[in-house]
């Protein structure tokens, strides 16, 4: 998302989004609230707010079901997908005695 203010303009992840408002979940949508037109405006311009609506309690990070759905759905297997969401790691056999 491109947020812009007074302050600057600055591009924003979805989990970027959510550490800032401070939201458990990356599962979440901003609505803009326009509010009254003045008189002599035909089309307002900017917001007057912004109301956020979510839901969940995810940690924004790990693994997407809906993320891992669609990797999956690509011809991905599950080796690629784990791969894809916890990078740097690797799977290995253990022994359970």
């Amino acid at each position: 998302m491109r947020v812009i203010g007074s302050a600057g303009t600055r591009e924003m992840t979805g989990d970027q989004i959510r550490q800032a408002l401070n939201l458990r979940s990356t599962y979440f949508r901003i609505n803009p609230e326009m509010g009254s037109m003045a008189s002599t405006e035909s089309v307002p311009s900017n917001p007057a707010s912004f109301q956020i609506v979510g839901r969940g309690f995810g940690h924004g990070l790990g693994m997407s079901q809906y993320g891992a759905y669609a990797l999956a759905r690509q011809g991905n297997n599950y080796q690629q997908i784990l791969a894809h969401y916890y990078r740097d790691t690797q799977l290995s056999r253990i022994q359970v005695r």
